[in-house]
């Protein structure tokens, strides 16, 4: 299969002047999203490639952060093998659906037209104007700690004490399916999701993958629009404050963006008080389900 920057190339020779062509494309609030974008003649295109060995999940999320950071009008197109075209997460919610195959002329021609993208762009703006909001709350919050001397703690160790915290005041822990969710190894605390950066996973690659776990596991995709499940922000603690290659602040934002406001590690108490302070509920939107 074509990869990223190949498909750049010849998408930008064959297209010309008029457009722009970018693989992997870093948005300043998304950690994982599409695999080339492209703007020119008052459209802009996302690309998603994905192989047989590409993880629907995975996909899912980089479509969901897609949908929420970029323009409302951006057209959507996969570029998949059959395993992955033929996924129920894959239909209906991509504006444009193509083989493997030498994808290039096929993506050049719906480039090159008129097609626009199929969602209700109403409903995707208001959806993408409350997430404006969450961004805005977690990103304060997580800002405002920064600057406050915190007692140093253990992710876990807290995590753990929140667990037992938990089941002493009578909360029922939530039922987790996937045994590859980081939510198996957080705790949902009096309304909030409580999980663990630990100091081995504080790597580019490893914190893409836990954002985009999370991302996919908040929010369902309808018809190519992505509701959310959260009534409230979350909490992801770090063991100290993990720094993005390049970009400092990234990840700060990043985290705000979908839901949870990054704070280092401290204490119990210190942890039950941000829950408490972060507690107030987002409005829902008229479109999204209760």
């Amino acid at each position: 299969m074509t990869n990223a920057r190949q498909l750049e190339n010849n998408l930008q020779r064959s297209l010309g002047s008029g457009y722009v062509v970018v693989a992997q494309p870093d948005h300043p609030l998304l950690l994982v999203g599409p695999d080339i974008l492209i703007g020119g003649e008052g459209h802009t295109t996302a690309v998603f490639l994905a192989g047989p060995t590409a993880r629907p999940k995975m996909l899912r999320a980089k479509l969901i952060a897609s949908r929420l950071a970029l323009p409302t009008n951006t057209r959507t197109v996969l570029v998949g093998s059959d395993q992955v075209v033929d996924h129920p997460d894959s239909r209906g919610n991509f504006d444009e659906i193509l083989g493997g195959r030498a994808p290039e002329r096929f993506l050049e021609r719906y480039i090159r037209g008129d097609a626009v993208t199929k969602v209700d762009g109403v409903q995707l703006l208001e959806i993408k104007r409350r997430q404006q909001k969450i961004f805005s709350k977690a990103f304060l919050e997580a800002k405002m700690r920064q600057y406050v001397d915190l007692d140093s703690g253990v992710s876990k160790e807290l995590i753990r004490v929140l667990k037992e915290s938990a089941l002493g005041i009578g909360e029922q822990p939530l039922s987790i399916g996937n045994r590859y969710s980081p939510r198996k190894h957080g705790v949902y605390f009096q309304g909030s999701w409580v999980l663990s950066l630990s100091a081995r996973k504080e790597n580019a690659r490893n914190l893409k993958h836990l954002w985009a776990s999370n991302l996919a596991e908040d929010f369902v995709l309808d018809t190519g629009i992505p509701f959310s499940s959260l009534n409230s922000l979350s909490v992801m603690l770090a063991d100290g404050w993990p720094r993005y290659p390049g970009d400092p602040q990234k990840l700060l934002r990043a985290y705000a963006f979908s839901g949870y406001v990054l704070s280092a590690a401290s204490s119990v108490d210190e942890v039950k008080k941000l829950i408490e302070h972060i507690q107030r509920p987002i409005r829902r939107s008229s479109y999204e389900r209760s």
